[in-house]
């Protein structure tokens, strides 16, 4: 790993859900006491399985709902924007930190992830996972397992309560 600025960044993948406000208030931390850089990424991913999703987490974190032809991306902004407002109410340490930069791509979650992580030169990669198994998992994986596998680089899930009430899991960050 190289000792450059570039390996002070910590990505942390979000989807706007309670498991990446974890995600992000351990990453917060831990760049607050390395002086490192956030990175808050979110992927952009609507697949055909799931369409209208981005309507559908607008709705859930209250905020505007997509107006015909707004693009995904334009909403995930919105969205990040109002998540990252949430966040700093609510975490010194992102408060504190030295730089939170965001950034938002198109593509799989898993892949796009750890390509943002390789290209940053990332000292690591932050994600929030509530724990859930089952059959949906060994079917399909999820978003924090494919980047723990595609990663070259240290990445840290941050498990969040079974019993938590539903939330975004998996949509995208």
């Amino acid at each position: 790993m190289s000792a450059g600025p570039a390996a002070r960044t910590i990505v942390v993948g979000v989807d706007f859900s309670d498991s990446s406000e974890s995600a992000l208030a351990w990453a917060a931390a831990e760049a607050r006491a390395h002086g490192c850089r956030l990175l808050v990424l979110h992927v952009v991913h609507d697949p055909a399985d799931s369409p209208g999703r981005y309507l559908s987490l607008a709705r859930l974190l209250g905020g505007r709902v997509p107006q015909d032809g707004e693009r995904a991306e334009e909403t995930a902004a919105r969205l990040m924007e109002a998540f990252l407002d949430r966040a700093r109410g609510r975490l010194p340490d992102l408060a504190a930190a030295a730089e939170v930069a965001t950034r938002i791509v198109k593509g799989v979650p898993g892949p796009r992830i750890a390509e943002v992580a390789a290209a940053e030169r990332a000292r690591q990669v932050v994600l929030g996972s509530r724990g859930l198994g089952g059959l949906r998992h060994a079917l399909l994986g999820s978003t924090a397992a494919r980047v723990v596998r595609l990663a070259e680089l240290p990445v840290t899930v941050v498990k969040t309560s079974r019993t938590a009430a539903p939330d975004a899991e998996d949509a995208g960050g």
